[in-house]
């Protein structure tokens, strides 16, 4: 319980906190997460890698995805090895941006950023009905970033 509820807290790059917790907490020698960042938090990719850095990671690697907001980072903290797959929502700020490029291909309607929620609120949705409703297709334009880091996870689980 302790260890959901500081991942819930985590926003922007105090994530890696919670990345460093789980490579202490986990027993498995070797870990896979998947990570998503609004854009406003981050310069570039580059400003993760530094704080997996500063927070005692030994980056072993780092692979761009299909998408430029995407990134596979090998890593290794305290004995355990890892791959952090990070996905960087948003076209210039959140993943509002993206839910609402989504109900735009899916319902057809204009939707501002910031008023995605209630716009699903008002319908009664929740996200997750939303992306039920959706193509694969509709889901690859309004989460680039997303679908490319799903796609490098799947090529992970894949046998070898």
């Amino acid at each position: 319980a302790a260890a959901g509820a500081l991942l819930r807290r985590s926003t922007g790059l105090a994530v890696v906190d919670s990345l460093a917790f789980l490579f202490e907490k986990i027993v498995r020698e070797r870990i896979t997460v998947l990570v998503l960042l609004d854009r406003e938090h981050l310069t570039g990719v580059e400003d993760f890698v530094n704080r997996l850095r500063e927070r005692g990671f030994r980056v072993l690697s780092t692979e761009r995805c299909s998408h430029e907001g995407c990134l596979l980072v090998r890593a290794e903290r305290g004995g355990k090895r890892g791959v952090v797959v990070l996905s960087v929502q948003g076209r210039e700020k959140c993943i509002e941006e993206d839910l609402a490029e989504l109900a735009r291909l899916v319902a057809g309607e204009r939707v501002e950023p910031e008023e995605v929620h209630e716009w699903l609120k008002a319908r009664g949705y929740r996200v997750s009905d939303l992306v039920r409703r959706a193509s694969v297709n509709a889901l690859e334009e309004a989460f680039p970033a997303l679908t490319s880091a799903l796609k490098a996870l799947r090529a992970l689980a894949a046998p070898r």
